[in-house]
């Protein structure tokens, strides 16, 4: 009797703790932020086991809803201590699970990889979500074949896979009907089939990929919208492009792919149909191919283009295509000398047709006069100059733009020049060359306090000048 009524009394006191005043939606919802699957990841890297979070045991409510609530116990890692799995298995209820799978264990005991396969194959159809990491020296194949086999994941929307070591039989395919989401770390041989049909974004982190083996990997998935190619390290040698097959992926929205050569990525894409609505972003190094550099490469994605952006971010060369009728083209380009292919690249990109209105260089060094006046008369339709260089280079630019007797960007409407010193007395015989010939500009943008010595002479020679203040980022 003076147990229980000590006990109560306990009980009486800690409802007045203000902590008790919280209602049972607030303390679940804290309860499910004391989940950290990556700290449980780094805790079985480090061969430390994994704990439940004190809160969930804080006090008897705590405790009580903690027991009460299925989604804080869904997240099971194996290889795991056999009654831990249990009560997590059991409290978890009909919930789809979420499993971290390892290859280090907690105990000699569950180190057998029969017990794990078994522990696989019991929660297969509720497995929602599988993250495994491979390093050990059987084949993963082989396990996966072994553990599930055919055996339906019918809940599976996401899986990832870090395979290490490569596999030693043939490939096996997991039953997958309803998976969106794969994502896998390793040689593309070692990546298991999967069921495509409802599969919408692929990411893939390899080395040594080529395309004469990415191509007939996505064949297999028609349905992606989402797909994310890493090739970590260049294989020493050109792939051989001849009779690749063509690959149409009608869904995507958008598309990364890095790090092929020029040449191979230009034969990627050529066999690669996509929606032009597709945002694109790419990763390109120099292979040494003189009959296709990396100017033949971006002029042939400028067919609709109407901006063209060329910025200097080392170590790489970022090319930027908007189109009228599609997604931007992001091109990062890795060469030894990657300024003076952006300007060797600039003189090639004006060989190509394109309804060009938008030109930004942020380069520290453009090509000689005569190469800027020939690309600049190419692109006639051009309405907007931003540059970002030295007041040598800038200088250069002007005179291209004063070229007689055929006026070079005759609808240039506005010359942006953030971050770039110059002379107020060159900008105004500049602008006074443009207003006599006919071609005004209608609006000169600077960076404040960087004009020699004021701007406040432009007024009578364009319609609007704006100053803005270093740093700022305003575009055309």
């Amino acid at each position: 009797m003076e147990g229980r009524l000590a006990l109560f009394m306990k009980r009486q006191r800690n409802n007045c703790a203000p902590i008790n005043g919280l209602s049972d939606e607030l303390i679940l919802e804290i309860l499910k932020h004391c989940i950290d699957s990556e700290s449980i990841m780094h805790a079985f890297v480090q061969d430390k086991s994994s704990k439940l979070p004190a809160a969930y045991s804080l006090c008897w409510r705590w405790r009580k809803l903690a027991v009460s609530c299925p989604s804080l116990w869904n997240l099971i890692v194996l290889p795991s201590n056999p009654n831990f799995f249990r009560l997590l298995r059991d409290r978890s209820g009909t919930l789809p699970l979420r499993i971290l799978f390892f290859k280090k264990s907690l105990d000699p005991e569950v180190q057998k990889m029969n017990q794990v396969g078994d522990n696989l194959r019991l929660l297969a159809p509720r497995i929602g979500k599988l993250f495994m990491i491979w390093g050990r020296n059987e084949s993963l194949h082989e396990f996966l074949t072994s553990c599930i086999g055919q055996k339906s994941l019918g809940a599976l929307l996401d899986l990832s896979i870090v395979a290490h070591n490569p596999s030693r039989v043939e490939n096996c395919k997991l039953n997958t009907p309803v998976l969106r989401k794969l994502n896998f770390v390793g040689a593309v041989e070692n990546m298991p089939g999967v069921s495509p049909e409802r599969l919408v974004k692929l990411s893939i982190r390899t080395k040594s990929m080529k395309p004469t083996k990415l191509l007939p990997l996505l064949a297999k998935f028609p349905m992606l919208e989402e797909l994310e190619i890493n090739n970590t390290i260049m294989a020493d040698v050109l792939d051989v492009l001849d009779n690749l097959p063509n690959v149409a992926l009608r869904n995507l929205r958008n598309l990364s792919v890095e790090w092929f050569y020029v040449s191979e990525m230009g034969a990627f894409l050529d066999h690669l149909a996509i929606p032009s609505s597709a945002t694109i972003l790419l990763g390109v190094k120099e292979d040494g191919q003189v009959d296709f550099n990396i100017g033949d490469f971006v002029g042939t994605q400028m067919s609709t283009a109407h901006g063209l952006s060329i910025t200097r971010t080392a170590p790489h060369l970022l090319y930027t295509v908007l189109r009228k009728c599609g997604g931007p083209l992001l091109i990062s380009y890795e060469g030894l000398d990657p300024t003076a292919a952006g300007v060797k690249s600039l003189v090639t990109l004006a060989s190509y047709r394109t309804p060009l209105e938008v030109l930004d260089l942020q380069i520290t060094s453009l090509p000689r006069t005569q190469d800027l006046i020939q690309a600049l008369t190419s692109w006639s339709s051009i309405k907007h100059i931003r540059v970002c260089t030295d007041e040598t280079e800038f200088e250069r630019l002007l005179l291209a733009l004063e070229e007689t007797p055929q006026i070079v960007c005759p609808r240039l409407e506005t010359l942006n020049c953030p971050g770039t010193h110059f002379s107020t007395a060159r900008v105004r015989g500049f602008l006074a060359f443009r207003k006599e010939h006919g071609h005004p500009l209608r609006e000169l943008r600077v960076t404040e306090g960087w004009a020699e010595p004021d701007a406040a002479s432009f007024a009578s020679l364009v319609d609007t000048v704006t100053e803005v203040k270093a740093g700022s980022l305003i575009g055309i």
